[in-house]
C-alpha cells in the first residue's frame, strides 16, 4: 500500500450521506500535492452509470490523482465534486468504497493459491466463480497446467508468472467483488500486444 496515500484517506463526517448511484461530477476541481506543483487546474467532466470514461494526457498529469479523489485517497484544493450525486465532504465512504472496483498498476499478486488472489481476503471463497472468472480472463488453461489447479500456489508477487498473467489476476480479482463502478489506471501498462487486446475485449464484453 502506498502510506502516504492512505495517511490522507478522507474521512466520513459525521452525517455522512449514502451515495445514490455511481456517478461522477469534477467541476473546476483543482489539487497540488505541493503548493509549487498544481497537477489539476479547473478539471471539468460528468461520468454517468453505463458509460465508458477515458482519461488522457502525459505521465505525471494527474490522472491517477483523480482517481485518487474519486476514491476519496485524497481531497481536492478548490472546486466541486459528486460522487453518487453527493457532495465529496458528504459521502458516506464506506459505502461508496463497497461500489468500487480499482485496478492499479502497483496492485500485487500475493504468495498464496490462485483462489485467494482472486477471492482476496474473502474468507468464504465462491471456487466456481473463480472458475468462471479465471476464465473469462484467459488463465484457465494456465491454471489446469498445475495438478492441483486453482489450489495450487503461486509464489511471491507473482513470480512465477508473466507481467500478462499477473495483471490477469488482478483483473479478475476486481471482478470477483461485481463492482458497479470500475477504475483502471493504465491497466494494460507494460503488456505484450495480444495481452492489451484481450483485456479491451473483456472490458467492452
Amino acid at each position: 500500500l502506498d502510506i502516504a496515500k492512505w495517511a490522507r484517506l478522507v474521512r466520513e463526517p459525521r452525517d455522512a450521506v449514502a451515495p445514490k448511484d455511481t456517478s461522477i461530477l469534477f467541476r473546476d476541481v483543482e489539487f497540488a500535492y505541493q503548493e509549487e506543483r498544481e497537477l489539476l487546474r479547473n478539471v471539468q467532466f460528468h461520468a454517468r452509470p453505463g458509460e465508458f470514461v477515458c482519461v488522457i494526457g502525459k505521465s505525471g498529469t494527474g490522472k491517477s490523482t483523480i482517481l485518487d479523489i474519486i476514491c476519496g485517497f485524497c481531497a481536492p484544493d478548490k472546486g466541486k465534486v459528486l460522487l453518487g450525486d453527493v457532495a465529496f465532504t458528504d459521502l458516506d465512504w464506506d459505502t461508496w468504497r463497497a461500489r468500487l472496483g480499482l485496478v492499479r498498476p502497483e496492485g500485487v499478486v500475493v504468495s498464496g493459491t490462485w483462489i485467494e488472489n482472486v477471492a482476496f481476503l474473502d474468507d468464504n471463497p465462491d471456487h466456481e466463480k473463480v472458475e468462471r472468472l479465471l476464465e473469462s480472463v484467459g488463465l484457465q488453461q494456465h491454471v489446469k497446467k498445475y495438478p492441483e489447479g486453482i489450489q495450487s500456489f503461486i509464489t511471491a508477487r507473482g513470480g512465477n508468472l508473466s507481467a500478462g498473467q499477473r495483471q490477469r489476476i488482478l483483473m479478475a480479482r476486481v471482478l470477483y467483488r461485481d463492482p458497479e463502478l470500475i477504475l483502471l489506471d493504465e491497466p494494460t501498462s507494460n503488456l505484450d500486444v495480444n495481452t492489451e487486446h484481450f483485456i479491451h475485449e473483456l472490458l467492452f464484453s
